[in-house]
């Protein structure tokens, strides 16, 4: 660039990022490249600093690709040495940086995530390995509803915590998620607490798979639902009753 910000000279590369020919470039400003004016304010920053202090000046910026997506670069503007009583000329260079930056808001998201699900008060949430069956993750709601610690959890696999009425049925359901058939499910059932009482709930559970198809874990989550079904038997106790009295009047 010279120190207007217009372009002198460039690689293929740039021509082939933006899709522009060297005729479109040729003493086009740099600016006009940019979009969003963080990334117009971010480069002038930069470009002005390369200028003023003689050094190399980094800045991050989004560009318009040749698909038309924006592109993240990370660039830097170095000043080129020149007479002293002229302004220098300015050297850009610039690497797409969007697939780590991506992959890095990815993951942080995942972490914020992950955070509010340790704190979700009404539902239990874990993460299990489909090869042990134990708990790789669980939330603080885990925990309370079936008795035992994160820790202890970590070592009990998922079929010791199922009432064996309800295990056949839950394996079936397991088996088809490992054969490729589906790729989760929702179901009623009972957990044994660590306490013996029965835990009713209602589980979903959802797989991550690997490139090849396989499983890597298990995502699922656990509501709760044992005051409603002691609710519903104490209902039908009621109408068992009601209905034994009306019979023995009418008898």
């Amino acid at each position: 660039l010279n120190h207007q910000g217009r372009l002198l000279s460039w690689n293929l590369a740039l021509c082939q990022f933006t899709g522009l020919s060297p005729d479109q470039l040729h003493r086009q400003p740099l600016l006009d490249l940019l979009i969003q004016t963080q990334s117009r304010d971010a480069f002038l920053a930069a470009w002005s600093r390369a200028l003023a202090d003689r050094l190399p000046s980094p800045f991050r910026a989004y560009v318009r690709a040749a698909d038309g997506a924006a592109r993240v670069i990370d660039g830097t503007c170095a000043p080129i040495p020149a007479d002293p009583d002229h302004p220098p000329s300015i050297l850009v260079t610039g690497s797409d940086v969007t697939d780590t930056v991506l992959a890095r808001a990815d993951l942080e998201r995942q972490a914020r995530r992950m955070k509010l699900y340790e704190k979700l008060p009404f539902v239990g949430i874990a993460v299990s390995a489909p090869d042990t069956k134990h708990c790789i993750y669980v939330n603080e709601r885990i925990p309370e509803l079936l008795g035992y610690s994160a820790e202890q959890l970590r070592n009990i696999a998922w079929p010791r915590l199922t009432h064996p009425d309800d295990l056949p049925r839950e394996q079936v359901l397991f088996d088809a998620i490992l054969r490729g058939e589906s790729d989760g499910y929702t179901t009623e059932k009972r957990f044994i607490r660590a306490d013996g009482r029965i835990l009713h709930a209602i589980l979903d559970v959802r797989c991550v798979r690997a490139p090849d198809g396989g499983v890597e874990e298990f995502f699922a989550t656990v509501q709760d639902i044992t005051a409603h079904k002691a609710a519903e038997e104490a209902l039908r106790e009621s109408e068992s009753f009601t209905r034994t009295i009306l019979s023995s009047l009418t008898a």
